[in-house]
């Protein structure tokens, strides 16, 4: 089964830590949710994501959750496969939390790989989104806006 995944951080460096995960397997469950990370989200997270430290101040955290147990419970199956755009990223930070998926797939190679021609000029999610012309109504750069457009 594949499970389509993002995650919104705190930052991108070794000590950041998860503040909102998406994710939707193929047969339609879904989870969205905001995390206390327990850490400040950095100022240029916020400008990316728009998740400030009073949206989550109240949150628990992620490592537990019943999210968490849901992810834990889906990846166990060998078989079960994560797709994300930046999947060594967000795979990065489910490791830290305790979550080590074996099976990924990360979209941007995907989609190089069905552009014998390169006719693609960029790979980033939002330019596919645009260039496919994906019609989602979804806002932008939030987790589960992007698993929407994977």
């Amino acid at each position: 089964m594949f499970i389509f995944l993002d995650t919104e951080t705190t930052e991108n460096g070794p000590a950041d830590r998860i503040c909102q995960i998406a994710f939707k397997t193929e047969d339609g469950l879904t989870a969205n949710e905001l995390f206390n990370p327990g850490m400040t989200i950095s100022i240029d997270a916020m400008t990316a994501h728009h998740i400030t430290n009073e949206m989550d101040r109240d949150k628990g955290s992620f490592r537990g959750s019943a999210v968490w147990n849901q992810l834990q419970n889906l990846i166990v199956p060998n078989s079960n496969v994560i797709v994300a755009h930046n999947v060594v990223f967000d795979v990065d930070m489910l490791k830290k939390e305790g979550i080590e998926p074996k099976n990924v797939i990360r979209t941007p190679k995907l989609a190089r790989s069905f552009d014998k021609v390169s006719v693609i000029p960029r790979y980033s999610l939002q330019h596919l989104r645009y260039f496919l012309k994906l019609n989602i109504d979804a806002t932008r750069h939030t987790a589960l806006g992007d698993i929407l457009f994977l």
